[in-house]
């Protein structure tokens, strides 16, 4: 029996002609008798005189403090979940504070508990909550594959899945699969493998005993990155410093692991990490034959990293609050860009930036702050700005008003034959060729890897930077609101840059970011592509936070690719959440 059988099942039997044929319960809480009714806006909550209570309860309830007494009215989008104990019905509900303000939140709250009939009469109860206000719709509850990243950020994901995460998918009704693991590529392999720690749900003491190596690692102090490249990835004690547990450098992958995934076993995937955990998701939904398949899945990001960019961008500020968005199920497209390198032939997906310069200094080169959380970000472009660096690179771009143009040349010089490839186009065309969606410019990637512009496009008129940024989201942390005109699904990635420049000017562009007031301090551009070839020494080239090798790159945006789960305020454009 599916779930709108079944609501009208309980409805017939519980139905009140007087109420307009809304669902009816009563319960007791506190020797009171009350009368609970679910109609379309929520639940409401009233007290009445002594009778018999109705035969079969069930409501949309929601959540309020275990020694606050009852809310007298719940909405139905607060609710997240409901659970049984022996008769007693508790309602779990997520009020959303400062609406209208910058950064709209929830809290999670229970009901205190509530005495209906008998067991039966609470387990049923709590069934109808889930399934009206928790499924979308759906005949079963939501399939959700979640991954915890250990050393993500300060390194809490463990505590944090425990505490905030797991109960309220679990009064939801959610199926949790969760993995954790402990090495790089984790996230693209297979669900059981050496090195991979499969966990149920309650397995709660071994993430608490996972995330202690990690939070010794984050404070060992001094850990800097090899400045050398042939050592990257590598660190070494500064002066004076205890070895650490050998960890992960950075957060680790799961890009193996996703690309086991059968398509369609899961509704949503849930990373509880930040946005290195987010881009290695990506890989594994995209980095596989059957991409088109798994695309759609949605995903998730519940913010417990350094940045938190895709989280901030689609209104999840809080742990509390994405978990609400994901038992919701509202979700967008964004768009993907796909970046090509040459030596060796290789290719990722990026969903939230693409950087150089000033940006990345301030990220890989705070790694040892990570214990920080978001702050070292702050602390690196401080430094940055006394630097005052400048990074030479050539940069080609190709504006989205001349799309058009510029892929009717590319397919004209591909239907005309072009001349036979030297090794860089070789190596290219092996690139694109990796798994992933058709790379729609790799005609004009040839010509550029020759220093030859195609039609359409433009060289970037400044040789020197200092910030560089190819931005497909509004924010690349919490508090950098570095793109502010960014949306998801617009087809195009926002490259900003600055020239060389003053201490002062540098300040003023940080000052004003916070709140995305920097844009007539900056440069800027609508880019469906671009290529960067680097020029300097000291600094890194950088996808979503992962450093990439230092060599010339190659980007081309996919719009409205894959779908990501949002607030249900940010639900313009977006498709509905269902669980089919």
């Amino acid at each position: 029996m599916d779930a709108a059988a079944n609501r009208e099942s309980l409805l017939n039997a519980s139905e009140d002609p007087e109420a307009g044929g809304a669902l009816q319960a009563t319960g007791r809480h506190k020797g009171v008798l009350f009368k609970l009714r679910l109609g379309p806006q929520g639940v409401t909550m009233q007290q009445v005189e002594e009778k018999s209570p109705a035969s079969c309860p069930d409501i949309v309830a929601s959540l309020c403090r275990f020694d606050s007494g009852l809310p007298t009215q719940i909405p139905e989008g607060d609710i997240v979940g409901a659970t049984a104990s022996g008769a007693s019905l508790t309602i779990w509900h997520a009020p959303l504070a400062g609406a209208g303000g910058e950064r709209p939140s929830r809290h999670t709250h229970r009901t205190a508990s509530l005495q209906l009939d008998s067991q039966e009469a609470a387990e049923q109860a709590a069934h109808m909550l889930r399934s009206t206000c928790c499924w979308r719709g759906a005949d079963r509850p939501p399939r959700l594959l979640v991954i915890v990243n250990p050393a993500s950020g300060p390194g809490k994901a463990p505590s944090i899945y425990d505490k905030q995460v797991r109960p309220v998918f679990e009064a939801a009704g959610c199926q949790l699969e969760m993995h954790v693991t402990e090495r790089r590529h984790h996230a693209t392999g297979e669900l059981c493998m050496p090195g991979l720690r499969m966990l149920e749900a309650s397995s709660c003491d071994q993430l608490c005993a996972l995330a202690k190596p990690c939070a010794a690692f984050a404070n060992c102090g001094g850990m800097a990155w090899a400045k050398d490249r042939e050592a990257h990835m590598c660190r070494k004690p500064a002066h004076g410093a205890k070895a650490a547990a050998r960890l992960p450098a950075r957060p680790a992958h799961y890009a193996e692991l996703v690309q086991q995934v059968a398509p369609g076993s899961f509704d949503v995937i849930v990373a509880i990490g930040g946005d290195g955990t987010t881009h290695e998701v990506l890989q594994g939904l995209l980095g596989r034959p059957d991409w088109d398949a798994t695309r759609r899945t949605p995903f998730a990001q519940i913010p417990c990293g350094s940045g938190n960019a895709l989280a901030a961008s689609v209104g999840l500020w809080t742990v509390d609050t994405a978990v609400h968005a994901v038992v919701k199920g509202h979700q967008r497209a964004f768009d993907v860009a796909s970046v090509l390198q040459q030596s060796p032939p290789r290719r990722c997906f990026s969903f939230l930036s693409v950087n150089y310069g000033m940006i990345t200094n301030l990220d890989i080169g705070t790694e040892h702050l990570r214990w920080m959380g978001g702050t070292r970000f702050v602390v690196g472009a401080l430094q940055q700005i006394l630097l005052k660096k400048k990074h030479a690179a050539r940069v080609a771009i190709l504006d989205c008003s001349a799309r058009t143009a510029a892929e009717a040349a590319a397919a004209a010089a591909a239907d005309g034959g072009a001349e036979a490839a030297q090794k860089p186009t070789d190596a290219l065309a092996e690139a694109a060729a990796f798994p992933g969606p058709p790379v729609q410019h790799l005609a004009a990637f040839q010509q550029l890897a020759g220093q030859q512009l195609p039609a359409g496009w433009e060289w970037l008129p400044d040789p020197e930077v200092s910030l560089f940024a190819a931005s497909n989201l509004p924010r690349l942390d919490m508090n950098f609101h570095f793109a502010p005109a960014a949306t998801l699904d617009s087809g195009h990635f926002n490259l900003i840059w600055t020239p060389p420049a003053s201490r002062r000017h540098g300040f003023a562009v940080l000052t004003a970011s916070e709140k995305g007031k920097h844009m007539l301090l900056v440069k800027q551009r609508c880019v469906t592509a671009m290529t960067l070839e680097p020029r300097s020494t000291g600094t890194w080239l950088v996808v979503d936070g992962e450093e990439v090798p230092f060599t010339p790159l190659f980007m081309e945006v996919h719009p409205s690719l894959c779908c990501t789960i949002v607030a249900p305020t940010l639900m313009h454009g977006s498709s509905d959440g269902a669980h089919s």
